[in-house]
């Protein structure tokens, strides 16, 4: 009977599932954890994170977007955006500095010049400091 009890408790975990924290603390790491791990969402988020997107267009055509995020521990940030369609054969690439925050579940960011911030949704999958989940895209950490 324990033994089955035990083999129900772990099939319910799944690795590598993401999740989303129940509460993110100020970028200065003071309070809450990221709901699952010893760190906290402002020790996991900072470093340099990076995702790929392909993007089919008509005629055997497509477009690459590779966007790099920086997050540095002070709260500032650079996202930069490299954008290539195969048929162009150029590289089209734009910087934005900005600040962050985090909030419950997401990272409020401030691009230099806006008035507002832009609010992303925010997750790590359990146990693998190297993904992010922001707004529905897998990053990986590359620093």
């Amino acid at each position: 009977m324990v033994l089955l009890a035990l083999s129900l408790t772990l099939a319910a975990c799944e690795g590598g599932t993401a999740f989303t924290p129940d509460y993110l603390p100020n970028p200065d790491g003071n309070g809450g954890t990221s709901g699952g791990g010893s760190s906290n969402a402002a020790t996991l988020i900072v470093g340099t994170w990076q995702t790929t997107v392909i993007t089919p267009l008509p005629a055997n055509d497509f477009i690459t977007t590779q966007t790099t995020w920086v997050f540095k521990a002070g709260g500032a940030c650079l996202q930069t955006i490299d954008s290539r369609q195969f048929s162009e054969g150029i590289t089209h690439t734009t910087s934005a500095a900005c600040t962050y925050r985090l909030a419950q579940g997401v990272v409020l960011v401030l691009y230099t010049g806006a008035a507002l911030d832009t609010s992303y949704s925010l997750a790590f999958p359990l146990n693998d400091p190297n993904v992010m989940i922001l707004d529905g895209l897998s990053y990986n950490r590359v620093l």
